[in-house]
C-alpha cells in the first residue's frame, strides 16, 4: 500500500513539473506598442557623403562602438547588436545610432569586409 501512495505522489510531482515546464516554454512574447523611444535613426535622404571613416576586416570580429553614424556599402554578413536586439543593416542606408552598440562581422567568403563609421 505504501508503494502505491509513493507511486501516486511521484506521478503527481512529475505531472506538475511537466505542466510548469510547458507553460514556461510556451509563454507568448510581450509586444510593446511604440511607447519606448527608438534609439536608431535611419535617414535615407541625408547625404551619404558625410565624412565617415572607412574600416575593413578580414576575419570574424565583434567590435564595441560608441554612438555614431554607420553605413555599409555591400551586403556582407554584418550585424548591429543593441542591447538584446539584432539588426541586419540595409545597404547604402545611413544609420544614426544614439547608444553604444556592437558590430558583429562574420566573414564567410574570406574577402575584405568594409564598413563606414563615425563617432558622434
Amino acid at each position: 500500500m505504501i508503494e502505491f501512495w509513493f507511486f501516486l505522489n511521484l506521478f503527481f510531482i512529475v505531472i506538475i513539473v511537466e505542466f510548469f515546464t510547458y507553460i514556461r516554454k510556451n509563454k507568448p512574447f510581450k509586444t510593446t506598442s511604440g511607447n519606448k523611444p527608438n534609439n536608431i535613426g535611419v535617414n535615407s535622404n541625408e547625404s551619404k557623403e558625410v565624412l565617415l571613416d572607412n574600416y575593413s576586416t578580414l576575419k570574424d570580429v565583434q567590435i564595441e562602438l560608441l554612438p555614431g553614424k554607420f553605413l555599409i556599402k555591400n551586403s556582407d554578413n554584418v550585424f548591429i547588436k543593441i542591447k538584446d536586439r539584432v539588426i541586419i543593416p540595409e545597404v547604402n542606408l545611413l544609420y544614426n545610432i544614439d547608444e553604444k552598440f556592437t558590430l558583429e562581422v562574420i566573414n564567410v567568403k574570406g574577402q575584405k569586409i568594409n564598413y563606414l563609421y563615425k563617432k558622434i
